[in-house]
């Protein structure tokens, strides 16, 4: 769900961003991607830092080459799995994942979280204008979701952080889906899904 972009702390989305250009190109610009980002130089070697040690397991080098950075990651290492380590240090994301989960009391999610007051309040309000944004905040400070866009939004933080503790799992349901998309990959189109959109189909049925 691209709203959430919206609400994702801007370190984590400019790492995000980051950490996706690395991947892609192998070597990017600290100039042109602080310009891209709106950003200085200085805050893009902050996050490429940040970067190396939050994914120091799946990098396999790593240097500054003057204004250029190369970064090169394990093969066994995803995108999907290397933009989820970094999301899960959103508090945003954790604070409404557990909100949606059904934890309404927000001290007891701050200690949850390791949030101070200040911090959880903070987000208390971001939580609400995302849901006013989204037609979902009802009067009285009431959140009411629809429970078809419930299950989309769970789908999408699990993407994000890599927490399924909101999708029930099933083993003989998931075996039987792994054998579905096996079917339509073999019988449609000469359909190939890579392993993140099979993660997304999986998540998806559960």
């Amino acid at each position: 769900m691209i709203l959430l972009e919206n609400y994702i702390e801007k370190n984590i989305f400019r790492q995000t961003y980051i950490c996706h250009q690395l991947y892609l190109k192998k070597k990017i610009s600290i100039k042109e991607t602080a310009k891209t980002l709106d950003s200085c130089p200085t805050t893009i070697n902050n996050d490429i830092e940040v970067i190396s040690e939050v994914l120091s397991e799946e990098i396999a080098d790593f240097e500054y080459l003057g204004n250029f950075c190369r970064m090169n990651f394990k093969v066994k290492s995803s995108l999907q799995i290397l933009t989820q380590k970094i999301c899960k240090r959103s508090n945003f994301l954790l604070v409404l994942n557990d909100y949606l989960l059904g934890s309404f009391n927000w001290t007891k999610i701050a200690e949850k979280e390791f949030l101070s007051t200040s911090k959880i309040y903070q987000i208390r309000s971001q939580v609400f204008s995302f849901a006013k944004e989204l037609g979902y905040l009802k009067d009285n400070k009431n959140i009411l979701i629809p429970e078809k866009d419930l299950r989309y939004l769970l789908i999408s933080l699990s993407l994000y952080t890599g927490d399924r503790s909101a999708i029930p799992t099933n083993s003989m349901i998931e075996n039987a889906s792994e054998k579905l998309i096996d079917f339509v990959e073999n019988h449609f189109f000469s359909r190939v899904y890579p392993h993140d959109e099979r993660q997304i189909i999986l998540l998806g049925i559960q």
